[in-house]
């Protein structure tokens, strides 16, 4: 476990090895969201190495009331000389040991499971009280937790969660020591928005509820699945607060968008060949550059490449409907899923609605590239395009291209992101 520290007072930054002008930042942006609630709080990872980076964590984002990743886009538009990224939370010095959005896809297949059993929508109290005195305390390396119960018409229910130890300790919360009282409150959070999702969700025959927190998101979409017998009869796909909806590889990935055999699909349409192939032979001569610096410049010039790619293509004539389409694609891989956004309360996220909103209104699409500040651990810059939307006069940013090296391992991915200016949009036009 990596050691952190809470930044809650101006003592607590005033105590670290910040350099005088980062702690000056660091103290603008502590009052800045002190502003929305006096118990928020920043993190700093590790107080002795010291760098311009803060983080925001999911308890922060419960108290000012707001999803990760819309906190995370206001901080920056702000203008702080920081690099502001999601943290864990922060307990005695230890970062918290579980994922909450793999923890809140198995509480929702909970209280889709305890529905059956119960023959109507669980209370709280009662997904609780499953969990602490039904569920195993562990799980067994290698195999999904599962239980059977009967419903009261008689046939049979079965729940079987596949997730990482882990994760799974946020759910069996009596685990997790000193961490176990946060646990349990955002437990209470996550099944009280989830209570209020399903009492307008409508009944149906299922005889199975599955959630696999350690399935390939780049091929699995679902997240959680209602089965009667072999037949799929509601597939899920449950969003934590990311915004992150589609990924696809890194570099490798990158490479292989020359290759004519690819389906193009919405990202893939907008990478130009001639760039790829030049940036490539770049890479390949010698050079004093290392590896990595060249395959930098290599996503930036793609990205670039892209960005004007897609600036021509939304001066066609109805784009709305292709843009519609490719969402759905993209976020279901051809698959009929329910989309969730469980970040701050629970909605449905449906992108056939740009279809439906746009049709017969005057709007411009837009994209914007950008280098943002490194939030890796390879400290590489983030290059992204932003796609933007105006209609009756009010510009929102909808949509994030994005590249990214996850902190664990170093994995490089392209994502796909919806911003808050998407839910905006489709609830005001």
């Amino acid at each position: 476990m990596g050691f952190s520290i809470k930044l809650q007072k101006k003592k607590h930054i005033k105590g670290t090895n910040y350099s005088k002008t980062a702690k000056e930042e660091i103290e603008k942006l502590r009052k800045w969201i002190q502003n929305m609630d006096k118990k928020a709080y920043l993190i700093l990872d590790d107080k002795q190495k010291p760098g311009r980076q803060v983080k925001i964590n999911q308890d922060v984002c419960r108290i000012v009331k707001k999803p990760i990743h819309q906190l995370l886009e206001e901080i920056e538009s702000q203008g702080f000389k920081l690099t502001v990224k999601e943290g864990e939370g922060s307990i005695d010095g230890r970062r918290k040991p579980y994922n909450l959005g793999d923890v809140k896809e198995a509480l929702f297949a909970i209280a889709l499971f305890l529905r059956k059993v119960l023959g109507k929508n669980p209370k709280v109290k009662e997904i609780e009280e499953f969990i602490d005195n039904k569920l195993p305390d562990r799980r067994t390396k290698g195999k999904p937790i599962e239980h059977e119960e009967t419903c009261p018409k008689g046939d049979k229910i079965k729940l079987s969660i596949n997730l990482a130890s882990s994760n799974y300790s946020g759910v069996k919360i009596e685990r997790l020591n000193q961490w176990e009282k946060f646990a349990k409150k955002e437990r209470e959070v996550a099944l009280k928005s989830i209570h209020k999702f399903l009492e307008g969700f409508k009944e149906l025959e299922y005889t199975e509820v599955v959630a696999d927190g350690l399935s390939n998101q780049k091929v699995k979409k679902e997240d959680v699945c209602l089965k009667k017998g072999k037949d799929n009869v509601m597939l899920f796909s449950i969003k934590g607060g990311h915004g992150q909806f589609s990924q696809m590889g890194g570099y490798d990935y990158l490479k292989k968008l020359n290759d004519p055999k690819n389906k193009e699909k919405f990202f893939e349409a907008f990478v130009e060949k001639n760039v790829v192939i030049r940036e490539l032979q770049k890479i390949k001569q010698p050079s004093n550059i290392n590896a990595k610096d060249n395959y930098v410049e290599y996503v930036k010039k793609v990205y670039e490449s892209m960005c004007k790619e897609l600036n021509k293509a939304f001066k066609v004539n109805n784009y709305y409907e292709v843009l519609s389409d490719s969402l759905v694609e993209l976020s279901t891989r051809g698959k009929e899923l329910i989309i969730l956004d469980i970040s701050n309360g629970v909605k449905q996220i449906n992108y056939k609605q740009i279809k439906q909103k746009l049709e017969g209104k005057q709007h411009e699409f837009s994209a914007k590239y950008e280098l943002s500040k490194p939030r890796s651990n390879e400290g590489l810059p983030i290059p992204k395009i932003t796609i933007s939307c105006k209609v009756n006069g009010e510009k929102y940013d909808i949509i994030r291209l994005r590249f990214k090296v996850e902190w664990t391992g170093g994995v490089k991915r392209n994502y796909v992101e919806v911003l808050s200016g998407y839910f905006k949009m489709i609830d005001e036009i």
